[in-house]
């Protein structure tokens, strides 16, 4: 790790787990690769990478939102977060379209009916949440997913918006005082058949009841989760430049394929947005499984940004490894800048509000930190921080006047322009030295 940064939370995202999915032959190989995937979690810190505080599941947890889907999702799960040194509070979900019920759409005709209205614009979905009974029925397609959920938040301050968990806000604590807001959006609530696409919406109730609560203040991180990518919705305009105005992150998960972006406008309203790879996806699917870990890292200037380190499943070895596809060349991790600057903090720093959430398992200002136990030095390499020599031809920087007033910035390419000496803005690139045999490598396996 830089040592100049700090880590102040970090994430799991998971997404696409579709339990219960395909012949007997895709379920054994779908449990085979998510004990890997378990595995390749609780060595993280191992590799020198931060511990999560946070598992985002960004939906289709199950395949046909059965209850037997949701129970085998449920122990692997505990199963991760206690490989993590996690609790249940400590995780976070929404639905996907695989979590829906179909089967409740033909076994109650006004669930079908209510659904094909709202997919016309015959009827507003604003409108439908808010009648009682119309509310009822749609939360009838999610009723095993919403049981699924509540056994996760049981317990779960009462602060937060849980609400019937078809949507909601939550506030955590991160360390140096950051407030954090995830907010859920339910993207999935008219989904119905393979011809979802700009038949979906989002609607105005689900962004009031993340964004209005408490005010969303300027010092807060907003981190918005939803299953399907906007561009899916009928609404996508008006969600997208809600989320972007508002929020400083959108994760997401459904198109099987891991990517993260900025997304810089000319008339301000930056936002990060990170689309997982599936945990375990189709058997014909060349994409593979993934997942990746984020940590919100802080400059000692104060400036943000969000360090991602992708992983994909390598079906040659058999385990998850860097996905190299998703970095910068020559390094280990993608860098995306935030617009939010951390308050200046006190020498001091107050203890977080029993209300808030404080990061598990974080070494106290007196405790021994994990950096300063004695470490075997066979079996583990050490991470020295160097920055890389100026390449023999330097790349010029554009200048104010060569950025377009709209620019996308690929976690594959957006340091192309400037990567000469330093990748990303929290820092320079780290160089893995094996004690052993002083061999020099650049990645992490």
């Amino acid at each position: 790790m830089d040592q100049t940064n700090e880590v102040l939370f970090t994430w799991l995202h998971l997404s696409d787990i579709h339990f219960g999915h395909g012949p007997a032959s895709h379920r054994w190989d779908q449990q085979l690769v998510l004990r890997a995937l378990k595995e390749d979690t609780a060595r993280l810190q191992d590799r020198g990478l931060p511990k999560p505080d946070l598992v985002l599941l960004t939906g289709d947890i199950a395949y046909g939102g059965r209850e037997t889907e949701y129970q085998g999702a449920a122990a692997w799960l505990e199963d991760v977060l206690g490989a993590l040194g996690l609790r249940k509070r400590n995780i976070l979900t929404v639905p996907g379209n695989h979590d829906v019920q179909r089967d409740a759409d033909h076994s109650n005709r006004s669930v079908g009916r209510l659904v094909e209205r709202l997919r016309k614009e015959s009827e507003a979905l604003d409108d439908a949440l808010g009648d009682p009974s119309d509310r009822e029925l749609l939360k009838a397609r999610f009723k095993n997913y919403l049981e699924f959920a509540r056994n996760l938040y049981r317990g779960v301050d009462d602060s937060d918006s849980w609400g019937d968990a078809l949507y909601w806000h939550s506030q955590r604590t991160a360390i140096l005082g950051l407030v954090i807001r995830f907010v859920g959006l339910n993207t999935a609530l008219l989904s119905a058949d393979d011809k979802d696409r700009q038949k979906l919406r989002v609607g105005k109730e689900q962004l009031a009841v993340g964004f209005l609560p408490d005010a969303v203040s300027t010092g807060e991180l907003v981190v918005v989760l939803s299953h399907h990518p906007f561009s899916w919705l009928a609404d996508d305009d008006e969600v997208s430049r809600w989320v972007t105005a508002r929020a400083h992150i959108h994760l997401s998960g459904h198109v099987h394929e891991a990517e993260s972006e900025s997304l810089r406008k000319g008339s301000g309203g930056d936002i990060v947005k990170v689309v997982a790879g599936a945990v375990h996806g189709p058997g014909d699917s060349p994409r593979g499984h993934g997942y990746s870990l984020a940590s919100v890292i802080a400059n000692p200037d104060g400036r943000l940004c969000l360090r991602i380190w992708p992983r994909t499943w390598s079906p040659m070895n058999k385990d998850f490894r860097l996905s190299v596809d998703q970095i910068p060349e020559g390094a280990v991790f993608v860098d995306h800048e935030l617009r939010l600057r951390l308050a200046a903090a006190s020498s001091e720093q107050a203890p977080p509000p029993e209300e808030s959430f404080s990061p598990s398992d974080r070494p106290s200002p007196t405790a021994p930190s994990a950096s300063t136990l004695p470490r075997d030095p066979i079996a583990e390499p050490r991470v020295e921080q160097r920055e890389f020599p100026p390449p023999r031809h330097r790349l010029r920087r554009p200048r104010t006047r060569d950025w377009p007033s709209d620019r996308r910035l690929s976690s594959s390419g957006h340091h192309r322009y400037r990567w000469p000496r330093k990748i990303g803005p929290c820092g320079s690139i780290p160089r893995i030295i094996h004690p052993a045999t002083q061999v020099r490598l650049f990645g992490l396996a």
